[in-house]
């Protein structure tokens, strides 16, 4: 006896049976148990700074280095990428993870830098 021989007999049962099947899979998938996804934000910090007829090398020495050293400086920073282009830079420092807020009103892993502001001309 072949295996197929019964569902090629009783074709109406073989339907029957994988409807069944179908409507059985589609209950139990949404029986499945599923984790939430955690809400991952990460601190970030993006800086932008002009020198009007400059050219990338130039806006990458005198500009995006200094802002660069000195972002490297906040605590928690753990990426920092830099584009330098004719005339401008754009630089993004990334941080931890950012969670419920912390006592003394930080939110996220970067912590500020002790001191008052740097002013463009202290870079």
């Amino acid at each position: 006896m072949n295996v197929c021989e019964p569902f090629i007999r009783r074709p109406v049962a073989t339907t029957l049976l994988a409807i069944g099947l179908f409507i059985l899979g589609i209950v139990a998938y949404h029986l499945l148990p599923v984790a939430p996804i955690p809400r991952v934000d990460f601190a970030m910090v993006s800086v932008s700074a002009n020198l009007p007829g400059a050219d990338p090398e130039t806006v990458a020495s005198s500009l995006a280095a200094p802002l660069e050293r000195h972002l490297s400086q906040i605590s928690g920073v753990t990426e920092i990428t830099s584009s330098s282009t004719l005339g401008g830079t754009s630089i993004s420092a990334q941080g931890g993870r950012c969670g419920a807020r912390r006592a003394g009103g930080d939110q996220c892993g970067v912590e500020r830098s002790a001191g008052e502001p740097s002013r463009a001309a202290d870079l």
